[in-house]
């Protein structure tokens, strides 16, 4: 059985600008307010498949949103860091999703049987069985 999986990501950043989002100049000096608005969403998604039979075995994804302020000055900065905690936090959520998607194959293993999603029935089989078959003089 050979397996591959692929894995995909999409990721998405918003922002939006407050009325507040000013650079104010007060007595003491310079103040910046933070007021740009910032939302980064991920998702990663992961399908292990069998190449021979073309069956999808088991599936997880993972999502999440960062929110965060920012002023006009570091946005820039904020942005990066956003991107880099919301594909931290959407890889522990696959990661949580594969181990569930996982036990899910081996249970369905234990009985003989495999249904990926959308796609026909594999029987599995263990090497024994499969030898001790081929000995069977069935003509």
């Amino acid at each position: 059985m050979t397996l591959a999986a692929l894995v995909s990501f999409d990721q998405i950043q918003f922002q939006t600008p407050r009325k507040v989002s000013l650079l104010y100049w007060t007595l003491i000096g310079t103040y910046f307010v933070e007021g740009e608005q910032l939302e980064t969403h991920t998702l990663l998604d992961a399908n292990v498949f069998d190449l021979g039979s073309r069956a999808l075995l088991f599936s997880g994804s993972g999502s999440s949103i960062v929110r965060d302020t920012s002023t006009l000055v570091e946005i820039d900065e904020k942005h990066r860091a956003s991107s880099v905690l919301g594909f931290e936090k959407a890889t522990d959520d696959l990661i949580q999703s594969l181990r569930l998607s996982l036990n899910a194959f081996r249970e369905h293993a234990k009985r003989g049987t495999v249904r990926g999603m959308g796609t026909p029935r594999i029987q599995v089989q263990s090497e024994e069985v499969v030898t001790a078959a081929s000995h069977a003089g069935a003509g």
